[in-house]
């Protein structure tokens, strides 16, 4: 978070254009409670507006201890940063989680981008996902794009953000 949050000051000091950047948290920084304040300070040291940073959990660490890494989740996102749920559909994936997470972005898994092109099930999986985050109005990013194929299916689905091989590495 410190690391990225110097990035952004050094180019919003130059005149560049920033995009929101998200920041990976583990089970680690879940585990405690100043995590928010952690935050908010780091934000405040290096004067980036909240809504440029956004805090990625994996599925598995969030439902780790769901009811405490909730609170922890809607401290952040009061400061203005965005939650991205991270690796959906790999772990303790439950639709009814999506009504009770306070996320913005929700990634799907590479391991159904995987096998758009080829299995129907895994094709109608990601279709059903964006659809439903879209009427939820969260956004999708789809994880793992590696060809050309995808690319056009995943486009076709309207998913809003596409990340993997076919555009750069990691």
């Amino acid at each position: 978070l410190d690391s990225v949050c110097a990035t952004l000051r050094q180019r919003l000091d130059a005149g560049k254009k920033v995009l929101p950047i998200s920041v990976n948290f583990s089970r680690v920084h879940l585990s405690t409670d100043v995590l928010p304040k952690v935050v908010k300070a780091t934000l405040e040291r290096y004067d980036i507006p909240p809504h440029l940073i956004e805090i990625e959990i994996t599925e598995s660490v969030l439902m780790n201890s769901l009811e405490h890494n909730l609170e922890l989740i809607n401290e952040i996102k009061s400061l203005g940063a965005s939650i991205a749920l991270d690796d959906f559909g790999t772990g303790y994936s439950s639709f009814n989680y999506l009504t009770q997470i306070p996320i913005d972005t929700l990634k799907i898994d590479k391991s159904f981008i995987d096998g758009i092109c080829s299995n129907e099930k895994d094709r109608c999986i990601a279709d059903s996902i964006i659809s439903l985050a879209h009427k939820m109005d969260i956004s999708v990013v789809a994880e793992g794009v590696e060809d050309v194929n995808q690319l056009k299916i995943l486009q076709s689905q309207f998913c809003d953000t596409l990340q993997g091989y076919l555009f750069s590495r990691p």
